[in-house]
């Protein structure tokens, strides 16, 4: 058996990006790399990125808390969700009326959260119930007759 070659790379000089040592003309101080986005200008002017969508609801003191990056929490409507939970198991009665409050509480609630979020949600459940109580009503007349 023959051994195998070892997987030495040789090292190139004439290429600008494979010696570390040497940062690129657009690298910012301390950027050995050049990988920093403010390293990059445009005509002797700072590049501008704008601001990535969604961000202004990022509370930043959360994201890097705890010494590194953890992705803040959702924005959510947990109001909505029970509704419509609620609403699924209708058919009980009870849970019809108790869907139908939670649901209205939601669509305030919703329409205070970025891009009305848990709207959709709500107004399935109103939906869903008065499907229940249009159906519960037809029979309940039929039987009348």
């Amino acid at each position: 058996m023959s051994q195998p070659s070892p997987n030495v790379a040789p090292a190139v000089s004439s290429v600008p990006w494979a010696n570390p040592d040497t940062a690129s003309p657009t690298a910012a101080p301390g950027d050995r790399y050049g990988y920093a986005p403010e390293s990059v200008a445009r005509q002797s002017a700072p590049a501008s990125y704008g601001r990535f969508p969604g961000v202004e609801y990022v509370n930043i003191q959360e994201v890097f808390a705890d010494g590194g990056y953890t992705s803040p929490k959702p924005i959510t409507n947990p109001m909505a969700k029970v509704a419509l939970w609620f609403a699924v198991f209708g058919i009980f009665g009870f849970t019809l009326v108790v869907s139908i409050v939670l649901a209205i509480i939601a669509l305030i609630q919703a329409q205070s959260l970025p891009e009305r979020i848990g709207s959709r949600e709500a107004i399935a459940a109103l939906v869903y119930d008065g499907i229940l109580v249009f159906v519960g009503l037809s029979i309940y007349l039929l039987g009348l007759f």
